[in-house]
Formats: structure tokens, sequence, C-alpha cells
């Protein structure tokens, strides 16, 4: 039943997340992948999910928002060569790329330049153009308040903060989690509300006075799949 067209994992020396060993070990990929194109099937499972009701939960209860898409999994991101990332994945099948990492160097640089490439063009060894719709998360810099105010401008990183790269920032969604209520998770003021700005949540605009993120979503307190 699975709807994994394509994995492959790749070791490299110094990072304890590129093992080589298929399966996520920390878990934050198959998060992501969850909040995107997770269908649900398990919702029934569910023994407690705070904010969301209780149980038992109906069938596809929590699912991710693409729940009909394939996945081309690449394991640890660190372990490719960036070209190989933008490669592989287009010629598996991918035309739309997600990428929930990125570094804290807030100005455009020689990797921002890079992925704007790849967007045009996710293979240059092949004629022409092999457009990729790239997504970059902003990055968890912001340093904010749990109200959406305060925070730190101009902290979108590399390479979330490149031109053609369609950047995600956190919103909070209204849930009231009461499980870890008190710091540094304060989960009932971080589910508050649909609109305030998730405190961590890197802000723009860029140095270069550019808008970052280019759009928002629910970043926090995210009910999804968990590895095995």
């Amino acid at each position: 039943n699975t709807r994994i067209v394509y994995y492959e994992t790749r070791t490299k020396p110094f990072y304890s997340d590129a093992d080589g060993i298929i399966g996520d070990a920390l878990g934050h990929g198959s998060h992501v992948s969850g909040s995107i194109l997770g269908n649900g099937g398990l919702s029934t499972t569910v023994v407690k999910a705070p904010g969301s009701g209780k149980a038992p939960y109906p069938a596809n209860q929590f699912t991710g928002m693409a729940t009909n898409a394939n996945l081309v999994m690449l394991e640890d991101f660190n372990s490719f060569p960036h070209s190989n990332l933008v490669n592989i994945s287009y010629q598996q099948g991918a035309r739309v790329m997600n990428n929930s990492w990125g570094n804290s160097v807030y100005d455009y640089g020689t990797m921002c330049a890079e992925w704007d490439a790849y967007v045009r063009d996710s293979d240059s060894a092949t004629a022409g153009s092999q457009e990729l719709a790239v997504f970059f998360s902003a990055g968890n810099d912001g340093a904010g308040l749990t109200d959406g105010t305060g925070g730190s401008a101009q902290t979108v990183g590399q390479p979330g903060n490149a031109k053609n790269v369609i950047t995600v920032g956190a919103v909070e969604q209204r849930r009231l989690c009461d499980n870890l209520p008190n710091p540094p998770y304060d989960s009932i003021l971080e589910t508050d509300s649909e609109w305030q700005l998730a405190s961590f949540s890197s802000r723009g605009p860029t140095p270069d006075g550019r808008i970052k993120p280019d759009i928002v979503a629910p970043g926090g307190f995210v009910m999804s799949i968990q590895t095995r």
C-alpha cells in the first residue's frame, strides 16, 4: 500500500543522521512527508490527540494535503550533492520538491544562486529545461513571542531566501493543545490562534529587501505520522 515510488539512502562521514540505513531514525522526514501526503489510514488507531477532540477518531481524520500523491525519498539530504537531489527527484517523476532544511546565512549567496538555477532546470545534462517547483522552509530563527509579535527580522536562511524557490513560514493552528503547557513548549499559547506567526518561524524580509517567506502554513503542534 506504499506510495513511496523511489527511496535511496547514502552515508556521509561525520554526519550521524546519514548512516545509510533505510529508515528515518529521527522522524523528521517522516513527519514532514505525512503532513504533505499522508492519507490518514491509521487515524482510527490514535488513542489520544490533544487539541483534536477525543478518541475514537473516524477514518481519515488525520490526513495530509495531497493524499493521492506519490513520494520520492532521498535520505539524508547531507549525503547527496544538491545536483543529485534535484536530478534524481526529477528523473523519478517528482515535479514538486520539499526541503525542510537550511542554514542561518541570511544574505543571498552561492547556495541561493545554485537552487535558483535548479528551479529553472533540474538536469542541465539533458536538453531543454526540466523545471521543478522547489519548496524550502523559512527556518527556525524567528525568536518571536507566543502572541505572534516580536521576533528578529531578516532571519530567513539559505537556501530559503533564494529568489525562485517557494519559501514557507509557520503559523499557529487553533487546537489549544494542553499536553505541553509549560516553557519551552507553551503548547496552549502556541495553538491559540489561526493567524499568529509561530514564535520560532524565521521572519522576512531578506536583507536585500525581497519578501520572504512567500507563504505560511500551520507549523506547530501538527499531527502527522510516526516513523517505524
